[in-house]
């Protein structure tokens, strides 16, 4: 099957989105310009963990990929225990490579990354759990036990903060929202052939849930205080507290 330029060095086949091989060096640089809010949403996640996190608690990030979000994390609660998990080998071999905030991630002690899959993953207790873009590429068969998972491990009074990708049930909206999405990723530098390829190797791997069907969700886990805390067309941001 054929390669097609999805921006950034990722050559990628329609239906086969992985996040492995060299290309990963310039994730980060290619997340940033994909993905609007990309930093504000992890300061609006720090700030909310302020309220959760206590020292020598153990924390989390679900698919921490190259670890910006989680190194961050890190930095502000130093005397908390940070885990960072993703599935993918080459993602956390590549997390071990980057220099966040002039320090690796092998210069903080308070912090580790482990590969293993989420769904079967056994969290220790937790006052704060943390899922940035990565439950939209979970199984949406096997994404409300994650979830009831998450709610079991969180502490009583503490916090899963989650982002995703969303769709709308209503087609002009839906088609409304892409255009101002395909607007923001050409002015950072993507061409309309890379942002089609990139739509075509997601397909099958991305499946993005409404609004309504993520609150839906956390509700059924367990949770009884969601909000919406951040917003930008196809990206939103959920706090829930047990």
């Amino acid at each position: 099957m054929s390669k097609n330029q999805v921006g950034d060095g990722f050559e990628h086949s329609e239906g086969n989105w992985k996040f492995s091989g060299p290309s990963l060096k310039n994730f980060t640089k290619h997340i940033r310009k994909s993905v609007p809010l990309y930093d504000e949403g992890h300061s609006i996640t720090a700030k909310f963990s302020e309220n959760f996190v206590s020292n020598k608690s153990v924390c989390y990030e679900l698919g921490c990929s190259t670890g910006v979000l989680i190194s961050l994390l890190s930095d502000k609660h130093v005397n908390a225990q940070w885990v960072g998990i993703d599935i993918e080998k080459d993602m956390i071999n590549q997390a071990g490579k980057e220099v966040i905030n002039g320090k690796s991630l092998k210069d903080r002690n308070n912090l580790k990354l482990i590969c293993e899959d989420i769904t079967t993953y056994n969290f220790e207790p937790s006052p704060f759990i943390v899922s940035y873009l990565t439950i939209q590429f979970i199984d949406p068969k096997l994404r409300l036990g994650l979830i009831k998972k998450i709610y079991d491990s969180l502490l009583l009074g503490g916090a899963f903060v989650f982002f995703e990708k969303i769709k709308y049930l209503d087609s002009k909206i839906q088609k409304m929202n892409k255009e101002i999405y395909d607007e923001f990723k050409i002015k950072n530098g993507f061409s309309l052939d890379e942002i089609q390829a990139k739509e075509k190797s997601l397909k099958g791997n991305l499946i993005p849930f409404t609004k309504e069907e993520n609150i839906d969700l956390a509700k059924e886990a367990g949770f009884s205080k969601i909000d919406l805390i951040s917003k930008w067309s196809f990206f939103e941001g959920y706090l829930c507290i047990k």
